[in-house]
């Protein structure tokens, strides 16, 4: 599998890029997505997208397909284990926060709340700055 690496003095400028689609109202965009584009979108194992499913969390169509507004809003709302590992530097291992009896409790098979989560790893940044000075 082939990965994108951005250098850390562009994310940034990156994240802050949006593709609207509506000025480009003439083109026909696919409203659906095969379970590939989701599992990718997400960040999650088939096996965890399959979880997903079966949670009520994502919804397959009649085809098989996912519909693609529904499979955007969830990214949204949750952050899959491979965000968070990613988001905050942990080399190959979840934080603290996420991991033993005090953790984050995972909501279902596309992972945690993402509200939640950020609202953790705040407070554990915060601590760790204290801890620090």
């Amino acid at each position: 599998m082939a990965r994108v690496n951005i250098h850390s003095d562009d994310v940034r400028r990156i994240a802050g890029m949006q593709f609207d689609r509506q000025v480009h109202s003439d083109f026909q965009f696919e409203a659906q997505m095969p379970r590939c584009d989701a599992e990718r979108l997400q960040n999650v194992t088939p096996k965890c997208l399959d979880e997903a499913v079966a949670d009520g969390q994502l919804r397959r169509e009649a085809n098989g397909m996912f519909d693609w507004h529904h499979v955007m809003d969830r990214g949204t709302t949750f952050i899959s284990g491979g965000e968070i590992v990613m988001r905050w530097d942990c080399e190959q291992k979840k934080p603290a926060a996420f991991r033993g009896r005090a953790k984050l409790q995972r909501e279902g098979g596309l992972g945690w709340s993402r509200t939640k989560a950020k609202r953790r790893m705040e407070k554990v940044a915060s601590k760790m700055k204290s801890v620090r000075e």
